[in-house]
This record gives structure tokens, C-alpha cells and sequence, in this order.
């Protein structure tokens, strides 16, 4: 998904209409994460929210943690650059502690992690290494909630 966005988007949407169609309710959830996450890194906040919002739910509802992980870093990015950093660095090490230790992320979720932190540390105005490290003893749920409070603000602007 480095390259072209749009093209993504038409194949993830198409994706989730069919898998939804199917009632393939863990195929929906697992590409809208994806579509949702895409949305922040092009700087489209307010269509990222409500795709947010459901793919959070979904990953939740359903133990899906790599989903859940990178909602959680998706959310993040959006509470950074609404100049939220606690949260979102709460949510960065939360994101890290559902992924588990011996994880292994993919190529684009390692890059919706990095630009989260890279937002958070610009809102610190230095490295948040320590910050993050607290959010990791956040309970799913917890930050959950928390990424429910950060999608319930009107959608951040892009940093100028």
C-alpha cells in the first residue's frame, strides 16, 4: 500500500463489501483495519474516524490482536497530531503489548506504528520512550476506551 492509495482503497472496499456480503465478518474487519489505517498516513482524518471506530470494535469484539494493534496505531496518530501526545503514546505502548513481544508485523503495519511515534515525539518535542513504555500496562480494554475517547474528537489537521 506504499504506492498508490487509491487503488488500494477501490481493492480494500471491494474487499469488505464482498467479504461482508459472505458474512465473512473476520475478512470486513481484517481489511477495513487496513483501509482505516491507510486514511491518517494520507492525512484524511475525517474519513479515517467512523472506519476507525468499526475496525476497533470488530478487532475487540473479536480477539483479533494484530487488528486491534493496528487500530491502536492508527488511533494513535490521529490523537499525535491532535496534539495529544499522552494518549497517543499510551496507545503506541498498548499497541505494542497486544501485538505481543515475539510479533512480527508487516511492512505496513511497522510504518503506521513508526509514523504514529515519529507524531508523538514531535508533540513531546523529544524521544517518548518512556511515555510509551507506561502504556504498555494498559489492559485492552483500557486502551480501548481510550481510542474511543480520541475518535469521539472532531478530526485532527494535518500538521503544517
Amino acid at each position: 500500500m506504499q504506492g498508490d492509495f487509491e487503488h488500494a482503497e477501490t481493492l480494500l472496499v471491494e474487499a469488505i463489501t464482498s467479504a461482508r456480503e459472505i458474512d465473512d465478518a473476520f475478512v470486513a474487519i481484517f481489511c477495513l483495519s487496513r483501509l482505516a489505517a491507510a486514511r491518517p498516513l494520507q492525512d484524511r482524518f475525517d474519513a479515517a474516524q467512523p472506519a476507525l471506530e468499526e475496525a476497533l470494535a470488530g478487532a475487540y469484539e473479536s480477539g483479533m490482536a494484530d487488528v486491534l494493534a493496528l487500530s491502536l496505531s492508527a488511533i494513535a496518530l490521529l490523537a499525535a497530531r491532535g496534539g495529544d501526545g499522552s494518549t497517543a503514546a499510551n496507545l503506541i505502548g498498548a499497541s505494542a503489548q497486544v501485538r505481543g513481544p515475539d510479533a512480527s508485523p508487516a511492512p505496513f503495519e511497522r510504518r503506521v506504528a513508526r509514523e504514529a511515534r515519529v507524531a508523538t515525539d514531535l508533540v513531546f518535542g523529544r524521544d517518548t520512550s518512556d511515555v510509551i513504555a507506561a502504556g504498555r500496562t494498559l489492559a485492552p480494554g483500557e486502551a480501548v476506551e481510550a481510542a474511543v475517547e480520541v475518535l469521539a474528537r472532531p478530526a485532527a489537521e494535518a500538521p503544517s
